[in-house]
């Protein structure tokens, strides 16, 4: 279960969010320096409005970011769930028969009971 939690950081999804915040840093970005000019001496006068820009856009990449791991948990945790509905539906549909145990010194076979997860 620990490595299916952490597993992101592995094979898939560390690059798309990785990808997912550079655009999303990148657009909210360059849509503040384009769109909302002279925002920041309104909002913080003693601070330059690039170091504000900057730290708003890391903000907006840091959400997006923090939404696409939500979205590749979920994905994987939907995958989980597929894996143990299929080992459970393979479980269900072996023979009872191996799981007969014949006593020693019995003549009647002992069943095993096999606990649910």
């Amino acid at each position: 279960m620990f490595r299916a939690f952490f597993s992101l950081a592995g094979k898939r999804g560390r690059w798309r969010v990785m990808l997912v915040g550079l655009a999303s840093f990148a657009a909210s970005f360059s849509a503040l320096i384009v769109f909302a000019t002279g925002w920041a001496a309104a909002v913080i006068p003693t601070i330059s409005e690039t170091v504000l820009n900057a730290t708003l856009s890391a903000v907006v990449a840091q959400f997006a970011m923090s939404l696409t791991s939500a979205v590749l948990i979920r994905h994987l945790r939907r995958e989980i769930e597929q894996m143990h509905t299929a080992i459970d539906s393979m479980a269900l549909h072996v023979p009872f028969d191996s799981f007969i145990s014949q006593n020693e010194g019995n003549a009647e076979p002992r069943r095993i009971m096999v606990a649910e997860a």
